[in-house]
């Protein structure tokens, strides 16, 4: 897999469990109420769980502009 990069590194969470989390966090929803909404999908993570894989994405998506 050389010249792929991970497109979230330094996570060990899957690609598409990072974007729901940043998704339903750009909706308004709290960290809570997202931890809440993936353990609906079988995905257990903690509000600081989340909080870590949403900001960064966030700030990502800061820095392009």
């Amino acid at each position: 897999m050389y010249g792929v990069e991970k497109p979230f590194p330094g996570t060990v969470n899957p690609y598409n469990i990072v974007l729901d989390a940043t998704y339903l966090y750009s909706l308004g929803l709290s960290l809570k109420r997202v931890a809440r909404e993936l353990e609906k999908k079988g995905v257990r993570r903690s509000r600081e769980a989340v909080a870590g894989e949403a900001g960064e994405e966030r700030q990502e998506e800061h820095e392009k502009e």
